[in-house]
């Protein structure tokens, strides 16, 4: 199969990936995080007192698609917060927790 000369350089221009930290309250992690990890790359995540935190990176164009699936499956307790680019190797480099301040 033939690809375009320049598929790469197109391929990398349309896949821009974000992070985005989510959290839940959920009493299932392991369904959630396995429904997470099918659409999104899992970089760092916490369970603490009912709650997954995670921070994760999807393709840009699909992140509200993504996390409107995200919300519709775990409900009310959903939040997300879009992880500004400068501040992201400093999030993922710390180890800290995705949506600390």
């Amino acid at each position: 199969m033939d690809t375009h000369p320049n598929a790469e350089e197109f391929l990398g221009a349309k896949c821009i990936q974000v992070l985005t930290a989510i959290e839940m309250q959920t009493d299932n992690p392991a369904k959630i995080y396995g429904l997470v990890k099918a659409l999104a790359k899992v970089h760092t995540d916490e369970w603490e007192s009912g709650t997954w935190r995670a921070l994760v990176e999807l393709p840009a164009r699909a992140q509200d698609e993504v996390l409107d699936r995200i919300a519709a499956f775990t409900g009310e307790g959903f939040r997300s917060i879009k992880v500004p680019r400068e501040r992201a190797a400093g999030v993922l480099e710390s180890g800290g927790g995705p949506l600390d301040g």
